[in-house]
Order: C-alpha cells, then sequence, then structure tokens
C-alpha cells in the first residue's frame, strides 16, 4: 500500500511539472502578445494598413543601416577631446545614448547621413593603417583606400585624440566629396564629431 501511495505521488508531482510549466509559457505568450499588440497594433489586436506600413518601414530601415541610427553632429571641437572615449562622451551629452560614428557606421548610413553638413567632421576610426621609413617618408591609409604620402608625419588620430598640435592630423570627412575621407590639422575647432546610436 505505501509502495502504491509513493508511485501514485512521484506521478502527480512529475506532472505538476510540466502543468506549470504549461501554465507559465501560456501567461508569458499572452503577456508577449499583449505588448507586441499595443506596440504595432494600438491594442486594436488587428494590423491595419496603416501599423503595417509602419512595421514594414521599421524593419526596412534597422536592415538598411545595419541598426545604426543617425542622431546628428556635436558643436564643433579641435582635435584634442579626451580620447575615444572623450569623443564619444560629447555625444551622449548631445544626444542621450549616441556615440562617435564609426566610418563602418557611416557607410551602412548612406543616405540618411548628413553629408551636406559634414564640413570635415572627425571620423574616429578614419586611419587604416600608418607608417614611416628610414628616410623619413610617411605613408598613411585611410579606411576608404585614401593614401598620403608625407615628409612631417603620419596622419594618424590626433595621437589618439587628445592633442590640438597645428603638426598633427587627424581623419575627417571631405567636404566636397560624400563617401570620401580627408585629413586636417588636431588644431582645427570647427569639426564636429558626427553622432550614431
Amino acid at each position: 500500500m505505501k509502495n502504491i501511495f509513493l508511485k501514485t505521488a512521484k506521478f502527480i508531482i512529475s506532472r505538476l511539472f510540466y502543468l506549470a510549466l504549461g501554465i507559465f509559457l501560456a501567461i508569458g505568450a499572452t503577456y508577449v502578445y499583449a505588448t507586441w499588440d499595443q506596440a504595432k497594433t494600438g491594442g486594436s489586436g488587428q494590423l491595419t494598413e496603416l501599423n503595417w506600413n509602419e512595421l514594414v518601414t521599421m524593419i526596412e530601415n534597422n536592415i538598411g543601416t545595419g541598426g545604426v541610427t543617425w542622431k546628428g553632429y556635436t558643436s564643433p571641437t579641435s582635435g584634442a577631446m579626451g580620447g575615444t572615449m572623450g569623443m564619444n562622451d560629447k555625444c551622449n551629452a548631445q544626444y542621450s545614448g549616441s556615440h562617435a560614428c564609426t566610418w563602418d557606421e557611416i557607410i551602412k548610413l548612406g543616405n540618411t547621413f548628413d553629408w551636406t553638413n559634414a564640413n570635415y567632421a572627425w571620423v574616429v576610426d578614419g586611419v587604416q593603417a600608418g607608417f614611416s621609413n628610414p628616410s623619413d617618408r610617411y605613408f598613411t591609409m585611410l579606411k576608404d583606400g585614401t593614401t598620403y604620402f608625407t615628409t612631417s608625419a603620419v596622419i594618424a588620430t590626433c595621437t589618439g585624440w587628445t592633442s590640438d598640435s597645428a603638426t598633427l592630423y587627424g581623419p575627417a570627412l571631405c567636404v566636397t566629396t560624400s563617401g570620401k575621407l580627408c585629413t586636417q590639422t588636431c588644431s582645427t575647432v570647427g569639426a564636429k564629431i558626427p553622432c550614431c546610436k
């Protein structure tokens, strides 16, 4: 009798776990659906032409830009920005949750990026490679493939975005040609930082 009672108790307990799991999944699915329904259908439970188009546009925008969102430019600044984190901080202070756009993010944004107001904006990671040879010739390659040979200095990132020296250079967006990188001296104070999220 005791053996039958134990077997029956084990059977019921094992089934209670699955019953609790099923209840949990059913309630969870209800909450997930309710959240989606409110966000995408306004609580009506039906996709209309309007909210369907909004949903499709949202998906297309996020896929087309790789999830990158253009926020805007910071106020003008020289190359001395407190490093990469300082650049990110300047963007975040002006556009909450944003950071300095990388070259890849700028390219992903395509036409949604504000090329018309680029005005030699700094590009945080615009340098691909740079080195010098024994005869004091300096070579720099920017991420868009532009190369520079100089006798003065490697075009770097204003010493890790900490210098405003007139003899050092940093990568920036060209004013006249969308999608191209140029350089400018780190002492340039009219340049801005493009910010993405």
